[in-house]
């Protein structure tokens, strides 16, 4: 699927709330140490294992098959030769076998060949359903790297906000002490200041959260900080989730079950070895303990499957086309999801071309109530609006980049690009 660039950058880089130099932690770094620590990912290694014995003990039906038995029995009557043939000895009414058979497949008509191409897609099959569980660990990263890097910037304009607002202090007692302003616009800074350490504590309270959950998750300590990643929007992509890979493995098994269905109506050639120790014999007139043997070739083959071969044949394309609609169903809500993605990245890079003007204007009207301020034309509760305000855009500029980049990653996990 191609998709036209959008209106405004192809990339952009955040620098103010770049971490330092030594900040090694990336979002990449994240994603990879949280599924390596995810304990489902155990299980990729137990799937193959599984696979591998399966068909270990399906190439184990080339192996010739060794049979041992025997029995004893009593028979109320035997065959009397005496009767028929003057001077020979009847036979004992106990008889006694011991037997070893051998047997060796020739020839199955494909049902190992099947069996072995059936294990191996199941085990496709069961190793992407687990890719897809851990490929949901990338949003719930994402939400919580992100969260982290809008604190951190929360908290950078938290500083310089109380910075502006131990100036404002500063100033406006200055006023005071001329005169030009009372105790209770200096109580009205003072209020904005602690509202300033109060939030603080709260952001702080809520990076330590997300820092911890992260830290769970991925097993990295997150100490020296995270690094803001520089994105880019692709021009051109393609859907590549492991969901669509999924897909084509259920598909491909159901393909096997074909295979399997024709082996299972084909005939089995063997050859078989029978030892025999026992009294009778094949000589029926010997009526001593002695060895014989046979063996040969054995055709068997058995048509009973041929009842059911129509039925299991449609069972099969039901479920083929049961993959296709949910394939279908995928891609749709897919698309309808990646459409609702790039309208919101082209929202927010409309809306970031006027934060930095908006900053400048909303410097301007401060600048300016400061100066109302000191001439005595404009109250301090008027100059402390326009100070809230200046802070605002700050944070507003900073939220709009921080949802920007959070964004961008979203629309490229969608599209796994």
């Amino acid at each position: 699927m191609v998709r036209k660039p959008l209106p405004v950058f192809g990339f952009i880089l955040f620098a103010l709330f770049a971490v330092p130099a030594a900040a090694q932690i990336t979002i990449e770094e994240c994603r990879e140490q949280a599924r390596l620590n995810y304990p489902l990912v155990k299980k990729l290694d137990l799937i193959a294992k599984a696979s591998d014995y399966t068909v270990s003990n399906a190439n184990r039906r080339y192996l010739p098959v060794v049979t041992v038995s025997g029995r004893a029995t009593y028979q109320s009557e035997v065959t009397e030769f005496s009767t028929y043939l003057p001077g020979f000895e009847s036979l004992s009414k106990d008889q006694y076998l011991v037997t070893v058979d051998v047997a060796q497949v020739l020839w199955d008509g494909g049902r190992v060949r099947a069996q072995k191409k059936q294990s191996r897609a199941n085990e496709e099959i069961d190793i992407l359903q687990l890719e897809v569980e851990l490929y949901k660990l990338n949003d719930r990263v994402d939400q919580l790297f992100f969260g982290i890097l809008l604190l951190d910037g929360q908290l950078r304009q938290n500083e310089l906000y109380a910075a502006e607002l131990e100036n404002s202090y500063k100033t406006i007692t200055a006023h005071v002490e001329n005169g030009i302003a009372g105790s209770a616009d200096l109580d009205s800074v003072r209020l904005e200041q602690i509202k300033s350490f109060q939030d603080r504590i709260q952001l702080l309270s809520s990076r330590e959260a997300y820092v911890l959950m992260l830290e769970t998750m991925t097993g990295l300590d997150l100490g020296a900080g995270l690094v803001t990643p520089m994105v880019d929007i692709p021009i051109a992509f393609e859907i590549n989730r492991p969901e669509l890979k999924l897909f084509d493995a259920q598909v491909a098994l159901y393909e096997s079950q074909k295979s399997s269905i024709l082996a299972d109506n084909m005939p089995e050639i063997s050859l078989f070895f029978s030892g025999n120790y026992g009294k009778p014999g094949l000589d029926m007139l010997n009526n001593d303990f002695h060895p014989y043997f046979q063996g040969g070739l054995k055709l068997s083959w058995t048509f009973s499957n041929l009842y059911t071969i129509g039925n299991s044949k449609r069972l099969i394309e039901v479920n083929r086309q049961s993959v296709e609609t949910d394939r279908e169903t995928f891609l749709l809500n897919t698309n309808l999801d990646i459409k609702q993605q790039f309208s919101n990245l082209e929202r927010l890079m409309e809306t970031m071309k006027y934060d930095d003007e908006i900053i400048a204007l909303r410097r301007n009207v401060r600048k300016s109530a400061e100066a109302k301020v000191a001439g005595g034309i404009m109250t301090v509760a008027d100059y402390m609006r326009e100070v809230i305000e200046e802070n605002l855009a700050y944070q507003n500029k900073m939220l709009h980049e921080i949802e920007f980049l959070e964004a961008v990653y979203k629309f490229r996990n969608t599209v796994n690009n």
